[in-house]
């Protein structure tokens, strides 16, 4: 997924720092921005459907759903799809 390759190019620039201030928590990226720190992962799929709802990315721009540690053992990449017409949600 090439347009997703930006947010991890920003996870991996910002990860010392994380780090050191949020370990063990979960990063929700886009593109070269931060959305924000979550404790679970439950709280962080919430929040990638507000930021989806609330327009907070661009159309189509994944967001990044990574876990911050060391070695990253949990990620998942999160893309809209808009419903075509007639579609069953």
């Amino acid at each position: 997924m090439e347009r997703a390759a930006e947010a991890w190019k920003t996870f991996g620039a910002m990860k010392a720092d994380l780090l050191r201030s949020h370990p063990g928590r979960f990063a929700l990226v886009a593109g070269d921005k931060l959305l924000g720190v979550l404790p679970s992962i439950d709280d962080a799929f919430a929040a990638v459907s507000l930021a989806f709802e609330r327009g907070m990315v661009a159309d189509g721009k994944p967001i990044l759903v990574v876990q911050i540690t060391e070695k990253v053992d949990v990620s998942v990449t999160a893309q809209p799809h808009p419903l075509t017409a007639g579609a069953v949600a």
